[in-house]
């Protein structure tokens, strides 16, 4: 298993032609919810019905070094938070975040 990759997506995701068709850009904002803490970020959902998916890493979490066994004492699974969208990769067909508001 790469890497960064949420094991239950590991080829083209389901949603990925309907996020494509929708207007996400680079620096947009969105609102979800944490789908999964893994030791090197946060999977977020977020989009119609939280049906989209990124990953918001552990090095935009904080501006400090953040240990990574120290995610689940800070976030939960369905904890809401607003992301901003860093880079949408059309090739690797993934979504990666920053928090706005950094700890």
């Amino acid at each position: 298993q790469k890497k960064g990759i949420d094991p239950d997506e590991a080829t083209t995701p389901s949603w990925w032609n309907k996020f494509i068709s929708q207007d996400y850009h680079v620096d947009d904002e969105v609102d979800g919810v944490i789908s999964g803490i893994v030791p090197y970020g946060l999977f977020v959902r977020f989009g119609p019905n939280f049906e989209f998916k990124g990953l918001l890493h552990i090095s935009k979490i904080s501006y400090d070094y953040l240990p990574s066994d120290y995610l689940p004492t800070l976030f939960q699974v369905n904890q809401a938070l607003t992301v901003r969208i860093i880079r949408i990769d059309e090739a690797k067909k993934h979504v990666d975040f920053a928090l706005i508001e950094m700890i």
